[in-house]
C-alpha cells in the first residue's frame, strides 16, 4: 500500500512563530509538490487529510522517497 508520506513530492513546513506584530510568522503547510492536493488547516477535515494520504495508491505522479535508516 502506498502513502503520500513516503512520496518524494510530499512536503511539510512546520510554520514559525512571529517576531513582532509586523512579522507575524506562518502556519503549518502540508502538501504535494505536484499540486495533487494541499492541506488547509482551517478547511481540511481529518477524514479529508486521510484521503489525501491515500491518494498515493492511485496517483500517477507518485515517486517513492528514499528512506534513510535512523
Amino acid at each position: 500500500m502506498k502513502n503520500c508520506l513516503l512520496c518524494k513530492h510530499f512536503y511539510l513546513i512546520s510554520g514559525s512563530p512571529g517576531y513582532s506584530e509586523y512579522t507575524p510568522g506562518s502556519d503549518l503547510v502540508i502538501g504535494c509538490d505536484r499540486n495533487v492536493w494541499e492541506f488547509d488547516s482551517s478547511m481540511t477535515s481529518e477524514d479529508e487529510f486521510l484521503g489525501f494520504m491515500n491518494t498515493a495508491n492511485t496517483c500517477d505522479r507518485y515517486e517513492p522517497r528514499e528512506v534513510k535508516d535512523a
